[in-house]
């Protein structure tokens, strides 16, 4: 396992929420981004485009600059 920003992983990647930048922190809690879940990359757009998760069953939408505020430590 390895500890990486959300917004450098890879296509089907999986991982678990371990920090987040409080600037953003109550914006993403009210979307279900907290620490301690699991996500899994289900696409990243290139150039800056914005980065598609799954959560909870549930497919979030989240710009690059927002997912860059994330670390998760991921399953390799």
């Amino acid at each position: 396992m390895g500890r990486k920003r959300l917004d450098m992983m890879t296509y089907s990647q999986e991982g678990t929420i371990v920090a987040i930048d409080p600037v953003v922190r109550g914006q993403l809690a009210s979307m279900g981004v907290r620490t301690g879940k699991t996500v899994k990359m289900i696409t990243k757009e290139p150039l800056k485009g914005p980065v598609v998760l799954l959560i909870d069953q549930a497919n979030i939408s989240l710009g690059i600059g927002i997912a860059d505020k994330i670390s998760v430590e991921v399953r390799e």
